[in-house]
């Protein structure tokens, strides 16, 4: 299932933050995803410490196993 265009009022990237660094692709996806005066917030924005962040990598691989 695919989400409609404009379809939220904000997008929350949060555990696979340390993934994404600066993608093109992925912007692109948020922004047609949000309505106008829509937010995006990623992790920094709302807190996430860099412990948070070094979890998540450290479990990365084991989450890849499960996917």
């Amino acid at each position: 299932m695919s989400a409609r265009d404009s379809a939220f009022d904000v997008v929350v990237r949060v555990e696979a933050s340390h993934a994404y660094g600066y993608d093109e692709g992925f912007l692109r996806k948020v922004r047609r995803l949000l309505r106008p005066q829509g937010h995006f917030l990623g992790g920094e924005r709302l807190g996430v410490t860099r412990n948070v962040v070094t979890a998540c990598e450290l479990d990365a691989e084991r989450r890849r196993g499960v996917i």
